[in-house]
């Protein structure tokens, strides 16, 4: 009797510890499969079985400072960092089986893709960003790029030319952007966006301070070179023409005007619109309208009175809008653009 009691104690207390050694690896693998955690965003890393890749991971979730976590393809890993602290991005690609960690250019089949995605960088940064602020930022800034299966958005670090505005800058390189003629660059298998548009669009920061420039007594033949600079760095300006000089340089204010520029009305034949009387004041502005309309086909809404001469009698004869200025540059009496630019 005896006997049978102790093998009956003996069997429940091993049922007993089994039950415990399959709770305990139940929670175990509960706790291994949400061990990691990123509360910068909220959401579960995936652990990779691997300790080089795993390690990377753990210490970016214990700093807060992991943006991304992404496999492509189950070829590559890529890991995007933001220090909470001074903002500054870092990128970690690693393939996905050996855990080593490789540059983006790996994953291009050869040299001339990589340099297609470097180019295509610099082009969607000039859509997006001021020239001199592009240049800047493929010439000088750290880059760190977050891949996923359709696209590449790539992170510049502050320069030392830009390390006091507030704004973070990136560019996103859709694949659409990449694949030309159907040839696949990439190393992976990857998404094309059926539905793709261009994200990386300027736009002006109403909350900025701002400044509106305008050129008058055009237009002439520098007006094109004036506009492709200002196109350069987005800029938009008003252009002050004066109509009897459109016979021979209107392809020019077209030019402007094709390139989002707007044409203003500065009279026909450059004279002071305060000393016209008896419906000349009229026909001048007219005159010169006319002419403006012929070429770009809109009218010429926007009035500067040469030298700024305006009186009562013009603004109450005309319908039109009237723009002087703040700071008048004197560039007709000093001819000298260092003096200007300052």
């Amino acid at each position: 009797m005896k006997k049978t009691i102790y093998l009956i104690k003996t069997i429940v207390s091993f049922l007993i510890l089994l039950v415990f050694v399959f709770a305990y690896l139940l929670i175990y693998h509960v706790n291994r499969s949400n061990k990691y955690i990123n509360d910068f965003k909220h959401q579960k890393t995936v652990y990779y079985e691997n300790k080089k890749i795993d390690n990377t991971i753990v210490e970016l979730v214990k700093n807060d400072s992991l943006v991304t976590n992404n496999i492509i393809d189950k070829k590559y890993v890529s890991l995007l960092a933001k220090n909470p602290e001074d903002g500054k991005y870092t990128s970690y690609l690693y393939q996905y089986y050996s855990g080593k960690k490789i540059g983006i250019e790996k994953i291009f089949k050869s040299k001339d893709g990589y340099e297609l995605f470097v180019n295509k960088t610099r082009e969607m940064c000039n859509l997006k960003y001021p020239k001199f602020v592009c240049d800047d930022l493929m010439d000088n800034s750290d880059k760190s790029y977050e891949v996923f299966d359709n696209k590449i958005n790539v992170y510049f670090n502050k320069t030392e030319l830009l390390k006091d505005m507030n704004e973070n800058y990136m560019v996103e390189i859709n694949y659409v952007e990449l694949i030309v003629d159907d040839k696949n660059i990439l190393n992976f298998t990857f998404n094309l966006d059926t539905n793709y548009e261009n994200p990386n669009v300027f736009k002006l920061d109403p909350n900025k301070p701002t400044i509106a420039f305008s050129f008058d007594d055009g237009p002439a033949p520098n007006t094109k070179e004036i506009v492709d600079h200002l196109s350069d760095y987005h800029f938009k300006a008003t252009f002050f023409v004066v109509g009897n000089r459109l016979p021979n340089y209107g392809k020019y204010m077209k030019y402007a005007y094709d390139h989002g520029m707007e044409i203003g009305n500065h009279s026909y034949d450059h004279t002071n619109l305060a000393k016209l009387k008896n419906g000349k004041l009229a026909e001048n502005i007219n005159r010169s309208n006319n002419a403006i309309k012929e070429i770009i086909g809109v009218d010429a809404f926007i009035i500067r009175p040469p030298y700024g001469a305006i009186n009562d009698y013009v603004k109450e004869s005309l319908p039109n809008a009237f723009a002087l200025w703040s700071v008048d540059t004197n560039d007709w009496l000093h001819r000298d653009s260092e003096y200007v630019k300052n």
